[in-house]
């Protein structure tokens, strides 16, 4: 059995001709999350895709494809709603600890591992 994710990153996300963001973006962030002190494969993403078009939805596919990253598509015909998206991402996170963030977000190779030790410190999370 896999041991089970440290963390959950959720990265809400739409992308449509009115409400783009460059797709590079969002590897830049996977590249950034990769690099991490801790191991790659103990980060659970979640890229939560609020409606985005789908020429748009199929690129953030094959990039978390590529990094081996959940894709998690909402259709809904509603406005952005980046509160929807979160929850989207909560209810399918596989660690204790959850945290979210943005699509252009670039973090230092430390910052999970220190979000980590100070969560577990502060016990920043309710025990289910």
């Amino acid at each position: 059995m896999a041991k089970k994710p440290a963390i959950t990153v959720i990265i809400p996300l739409k992308n449509t001709a009115e409400y783009y963001r460059d797709i590079k973006r969002l590897e830049d962030c996977f590249y950034s999350l990769k690099k991490q002190s801790i191991p790659f494969g103990r980060i659970d993403v979640i890229v939560s895709d609020l409606d985005s078009d789908e020429t748009y939805r199929r690129q953030h596919e094959e990039i978390c494809k590529k990094f081996g990253v959940r894709h998690i598509y909402t259709k809904t015909n509603d406005l952005w709603n980046i509160s929807r998206a979160r929850n989207v991402g909560i209810k399918n996170a596989r660690a204790d600890f959850v945290m979210t963030t943005d699509v252009d977000c670039i973090f230092a190779p430390d910052f999970i591992e220190i979000v980590l030790r100070h969560m577990a410190k502060t016990r920043w999370f309710i025990a289910g």
